[in-house]
């Protein structure tokens, strides 16, 4: 009796055993491979076997976050895929690359289920191939958004066609932590001010390729507004740029402004610099429509200078200047966090 009682408790103790499905992640650009990196960092313990497939800016990310062992090849990647070796496929969506939609269409072919992670709150069917007739065939099973306001887009963009749930942002989480672990290194010296660029991508013509073009000459109007304000130190205006740019862009800008004493210009190198670290270092947070301004926002006073401020950006407590910047130098000068 004693052994078939010790049988059968193994028995239930198996029934009740979750399997652990096998993960497959698929990232390319840089905002997408920073949320579902720090979603693994937390999550990786729920999953059985994982492995991912990086590229571009997606990679030195990943690495970064101390994912590297988990990564394989492309061929690797498809070959998981075919071999029914995934169990779900996890992936961002880019701008700038197929390399996920086209992860998400093997899949779908091999009926592994396939889940895209959101990072942001624009352009939702653009990132799915549309205006193209065909672009919803591009679409994986579920969507994963990390607040209410993208949850609400998304619910609006897509309608009953998919599944959208809401997550953690364990991207935020990571971003605090790394703040209150760093030390600030400003020259106190300077008012110190840090301008996010964010490209403005483009097409000439439908039949062309995306164009992008850099926020130089709203660079240029802003340096020349903040050149005719007072302020009880010399400025320090530095510009990081966004992954996708060339720092060449802002060469000219960074040379005409070399040999002021009051209102110096800066580029940070984003080899060197994280951008909590641009962000700790300081005393207010510039920009035009970049996403990163809100996490910006979580530390510091910071401002948008764009035409009609988005509503992610009002939730997250970005300050808004219209382009004809009236007002600035109050925002600037007159308040703290």
């Amino acid at each position: 009796m004693e052994s078939v009682g010790k049988s059968s408790g193994v028995k239930l103790d198996n029934l009740n055993c979750k399997v652990k499905q096998n993960l497959l992640v698929v990232s390319h650009d840089s905002g997408g491979a920073e949320v579902l990196s720090s979603y693994l960092r937390h999550k990786r313990k729920e999953y059985g076997v994982l492995r991912c497939v990086v590229k571009g800016p997606a990679e030195r990310i990943f690495h970064n976050k101390g994912l590297r062992r988990y990564v394989v090849d492309i061929r690797e990647g498809k070959r998981i895929i075919s071999d029914g070796k995934a169990d779900l496929l996890l992936t961002s969506v880019s701008r700038n690359s197929d390399l996920e939609i086209n992860y998400i269409t093997l899949a779908k072919k091999q009926s592994i289920k396939t889940v895209t992670m959101l990072e942001h709150w624009v352009n939702y069917k653009g990132r799915f191939g549309y205006p193209s007739r065909q672009w919803r065939k591009n679409l994986p099973d579920e969507i994963w958004v990390m607040d209410e306001i993208a949850n609400k887009t998304a619910e609006k963009e897509f309608g009953r066609e998919i599944k959208i749930k809401m997550k953690p942002n364990f991207y935020f989480k990571d971003l605090k932590t790394e703040y209150s672990n760093i030390a600030a290194s400003k020259d106190r010296k300077f008012f110190n001010v840090l301008f996010l660029s964010e490209p403005i991508v483009g097409h000439r013509n439908p039949k062309e390729k995306k164009v992008v073009i850099a926020e130089t000459e709203k660079v240029v109007k802003l340096i020349e507004f903040m050149n005719t304000m007072d302020c009880n130190k010399p400025v320090r205006f530095t510009i990081r740029p966004h992954p996708i740019e060339r720092s060449s862009e802002y060469s000219e800008i960074l040379e005409y402004n070399s040999d002021s004493h009051d209102f110096r210009v800066a580029l940070s190198d984003l080899n060197l610099n994280s951008l909590v670290e641009d962000i700790k270092n300081s005393d207010v947070v510039l920009g035009i429509k970049s996403s990163a301004l809100i996490i910006a926002s979580l530390f510091k006073n910071t401002i948008s200078c764009c035409d009609k401020l988005p509503l992610w950006f009002l939730a997250y407590d970005v300050r808004h200047i219209r382009p004809n910047l009236k007002g600035l130098e109050h925002f600037l000068y007159g308040r703290r966090k």
